[in-house]
């Protein structure tokens, strides 16, 4: 799912970060690795969120000057 070895590491740390935040909410209705998977898997679409909209600032103000150039030369 990740390519980078380093954002890899922080995100098993955040995981286990996560299960030992939350283990008194573990009941014990599924395997412990399940649970854990589960945890991993929302994570993991939380990071890749969080860096999509990283992305999408990084990209956005170069889109706004495009749009005001338009219409500056729209207008002039």
């Amino acid at each position: 799912m990740c390519h980078d070895e380093a954002i890899a590491e922080e995100i098993t740390q955040e995981i286990f970060l996560k299960a030992m935040q939350n283990i008194h909410r573990f009941k014990g209705e599924c395997k412990i690795q399940v649970w854990l998977c589960q945890i991993g898997k929302h994570q993991s679409l939380y990071w890749r969120k969080r860096e999509q909209a990283m992305e999408m600032r990084s990209i956005r103000p170069n889109m706004e000057l495009e749009v005001e150039s338009i219409f500056v030369f729209q207008y002039n």
